[in-house]
């Protein structure tokens, strides 16, 4: 709750007394476990820089990015032209990472579709069931093309198309991602959820690990078919009089 304004305060400004008691108080004081509270606490409120040496202990990873070092080590603005205010908003330094390096290599989803062999249609499923996910949430009024998307997501996708047992050479009642959707009358989306799931078994063309490869074992798709209701007509009995 330290009311200092400096942009780049460190724990001795933020601390005070109890940080310079702790550091510069007599060595034959034994502090007890002041002292690891204390380191534990600035590592969970302040951005500390790796290699910086904190209440005698050098620190060995970053904990927490402020808008500052996370701008800097994104390549996104130089040491000297940032603002040094934004160095007292933090954030988890691995989540931080990670959305950068997301909106770095964001792709629309006409890339999307392009990386997995999929077309628009079948990426936008992807999207709806959350298997593809944008980097922000957004307004629902934006139009789909407009979004950006974590390259991660299609990416680890394919990995999991990979990963699928290979298709025998002859299978007669294999089909067809495509086809699958008609027979079960189920998006792409649901019938890629059941596969990433493990609910539902598919395979790949050995020489195409892209969407376009996917295949299914047609009474593998029974199981999961939509069934409308059959519709019986009632029929009006007639009394004579």
């Amino acid at each position: 709750m330290s009311t200092t304004t400096a942009g780049q305060a460190g724990p001795k400004a933020v601390y005070g007394s109890l940080y310079k008691w702790i550091v510069y108080g007599s060595k034959a004081v034994e502090f007890g476990p002041i002292r690891d509270l204390l380191h534990e606490n600035v590592l969970n409120t302040l951005a500390i820089e790796p290699d910086d040496v904190l209440l005698g202990v050098r620190v060995t990873g970053r904990r927490l990015h402020s808008v500052y070092s996370l701008s800097v080590q994104a390549g996104l603005a130089s040491e000297a032209s940032w603002d040094l205010a934004a160095h007292r908003l933090v954030f988890d330094a691995e989540s931080a990472e990670l959305l950068c390096r997301d909106i770095i290599e964001s792709v629309s989803l006409h890339l999307v579709s392009a990386i997995i062999g999929s077309s628009r249609t079948q990426a936008e499923s992807l999207y709806r069931e959350r298997i593809v996910v944008t980097v922000f949430e957004i307004d629902a009024q934006r139009k789909i093309g407009k979004l950006a998307f974590a390259r991660r997501h299609p990416s680890s996708l394919l990995d999991s198309i990979n990963r699928l047992p290979i298709a025998p050479s002859i299978a007669p009642d294999f089909v067809t991602l495509i086809s699958g959707t008609k027979r079960t009358s189920l998006t792409t989306g649901s019938i890629m959820s059941r596969v990433l799931d493990g609910s539902l078994v598919a395979y790949r063309l050995g020489d195409e690990a892209t969407f376009i490869g996917i295949r299914f074992h047609a009474k593998d798709l029974d199981p999961i078919k939509t069934r409308q209701p059959s519709g019986r007509h009632k029929v009006k009995r007639v009394v004579n009089s």
